[in-house]
């Protein structure tokens, strides 16, 4: 019971609130109306906030490794104070103050508080690595269904000006919690792998690094392409609007139950860095079949969603099979970096498809290639590198 209570627990705590930034659709209408600037220009605070998360992570690595408790009160503290300055913003009519609190205060709460759980669920299940992170990462997917659920008591009594206030409350009480809660367990030697130490200097001369940040960025710039142009493709493919929304369901299960899926794969097998492998080659096939018959599109969005879902669940087992414990956090955050970066490229990609081609069945053909290069890096990966 103390695994859950010292590990599970708090994790789940810490990154159901940071994981609401997935649920930001649900406000931007209301946010547009009332502000009245145009759909894109408030779309950009999503994409401010998934560039930060990124960046938070990337530079938050090393508050983590000192403590652990700490990183989760800061998280904590930089999210409330971002949707309360998010929803000042809406309460003058100034888009900058959204920027800023949900972009960029909530986005690098959010990086912070992503890494916080992370190391020691790794050190409370040793022998289950791959399963033990994907439930702190499954719990930042499911954090927009905590968020949808919350809007919809909450919003009809305070409207979108109070909204914002409500859930920094709630948000904050829990993420405290999960701060005072989270444990590392003990043990004479918390070093999981002695092979490789920490060297900023190095970094960029490390081929497992640049080879997993490269993955990172493709595998999440792609995923991010296809999924956030799935409605304009249901549009094109004339699928009805209420089977539309099914299939949306559909999809963000198949987004979370999959991570716990591709984990429990890595676990099974001698050389975690496989997994990527196979993500890699189902999605090519996906992207192949859907370019030559786009009607099969509906299902390749679906199965997109899962193998999108894979790469993030399974990033924190591979990467402690390469560095010890000591330096993990940072390790993974540095990594994370793509993500932030592929937020802002990602979404933009089946845009630009649209602009040159006028139709987003193309999309495939890019991501196809895509991926393809992602197969020569993550064979280069396992070729270079040993497991202990």
């Amino acid at each position: 019971m103390i695994k859950f209570f010292r590990g599970i627990f708090p994790a789940m705590l810490i990154t159901l609130p940071i994981g609401s930034v997935y649920a930001f659709s649900i406000f931007s209408t209301d946010i547009l109306n009332v502000i009245g600037c145009s759909f894109k220009e408030i779309q950009f605070a999503f994409s401010l906030s998934i560039f930060f998360l990124g960046m938070g992570a990337a530079f938050g690595g090393k508050l983590v490794e000192k403590n652990i408790n700490k990183s989760a009160f800061i998280a904590a503290i930089l999210f409330a104070s971002g949707l309360l300055l998010t929803s000042f913003g809406i309460y003058i009519h100034n888009i900058w103050c959204i920027y800023l609190g949900y972009g960029c205060l909530c986005g690098i709460a959010q990086g912070i508080g992503y890494l916080t759980p992370v190391k020691t669920l790794l050190m409370w299940f040793p022998k289950h690595k791959g399963l033990a992170t994907a439930i702190s990462i499954i719990s930042f997917g499911l954090g927009s269904g905590l968020c949808t659920i919350l809007h919809s008591l909450i919003y009809p009594y305070v409207g979108i000006f109070g909204i914002f206030y409500v859930l920094a409350g709630i948000y904050f009480i829990m993420m405290i919690c999960g701060g005072i809660l989270i444990k590392k367990p003990y043990c004479k030697n918390n070093i999981i792998n002695t092979q490789t130490t920490f060297s900023y200097k190095n970094i960029f001369k490390d081929k497992f690094f640049i080879c997993s940040w490269l993955f990172m960025f493709l595998n999440i710039s792609a995923g991010l392409s296809l999924i956030g142009s799935s409605a304009n493709i249901f549009k094109e493919l004339n699928v009805q609007a209420n089977i539309v929304v099914i299939l949306m369901l559909l999809a963000g299960i198949f987004n979370g139950g999959f991570r716990l899926v591709f984990a429990w794969i890595s676990d099974c097998l001698n050389n975690r860095k496989t997994v990527w492998m196979y993500i890699s080659v189902i999605s090519v096939i996906l992207m192949t079949i859907s370019f030559i018959y786009p009607i099969s599109l509906i299902v390749t969005i679906i199965l997109i969603n899962a193998l999108y879902g894979g790469g993030f669940s399974t990033l924190p087992s591979i990467l402690s099979e390469k560095y010890d414990l000591t330096c993990l956090s940072r390790m993974h955050g540095l990594v994370l970096s793509a993500w932030g970066i592929a937020g802002l490229i990602g979404n933009n990609i089946s845009t630009l498809i649209y602009t040159i081609s006028g139709s987003f069945l193309y999309v495939p053909f890019i991501l196809m290639l895509m991926y393809i290069i992602n197969i020569v890096i993550v064979y280069t990966l396992i070729k270079t590198t040993k497991e202990k």
